[in-house]
């Protein structure tokens, strides 16, 4: 009957264009979450090895000196921004013990590559593509080994890619000529 309000209205074309959108970004978020909880999970257990006591050193000299110089008079310039970034996270997070506040940065970078994963994927293929390159940098077991240590490797990645990106999205979609 015409008068009967309808209370379940259709969902138009251009309505479920946009959940198909958003459904991409909602999947790679619940792999970034799950990524997150595999790369944090007991950060700061294990103990320091030689190769973080390196980061470690740079880090605390940043803290104390304003520059990466060590005790032996050797510039670390191994990695000098994440040198300062886990000065940072030493001095913001040091109550949580020096292993996690040192990792937590390589953690952060793992998780945001994730994210840049999907991005790069979705754009150079499909949204598919993408997900399951994300799924693969979320479960990959080198990923979360790298990502829960404290060295630049994460970072080295994240830019990498980062790089990648911007350059595939301005040499195809901005051309010179």
């Amino acid at each position: 009957h015409p008068s009967i309000i309808k209370l379940h209205h259709p969902i138009t074309k251009q309505k479920m264009r946009i959940l198909t959108k958003k459904t991409g970004w909602v999947i790679v978020t619940l792999f970034a979450v799950y990524g997150f909880i595999l790369r944090i999970y007991s950060l700061g257990q294990q103990s320091i090895w030689i190769d973080e006591a390196f980061t470690i050193n740079a880090a605390e000299t940043i803290l104390k000196k304003g520059v990466p110089l060590l005790e032996s008079g050797f510039w670390y310039t191994g990695g000098i921004l994440n040198s300062y970034i886990t000065a940072f996270s030493l001095a913001a997070l040091r109550s949580a013990g020096v292993e996690f506040a040192a990792r937590l940065p390589s953690v952060i970078f793992g998780v945001l590559t994730i994210f840049l994963v999907y991005a790069f994927g979705k754009k150079i293929a499909n949204k598919e593509v993408g997900l399951i390159s994300a799924f693969l940098v979320t479960f990959s077991i080198w990923e979360i080994a790298w990502s829960r240590q404290a060295r630049m490797y994460q970072q080295f990645q994240f830019f990498y890619l980062l790089s990648l990106y911007f350059f595939y999205k301005f040499f195809f979609f901005y051309p010179l000529l």
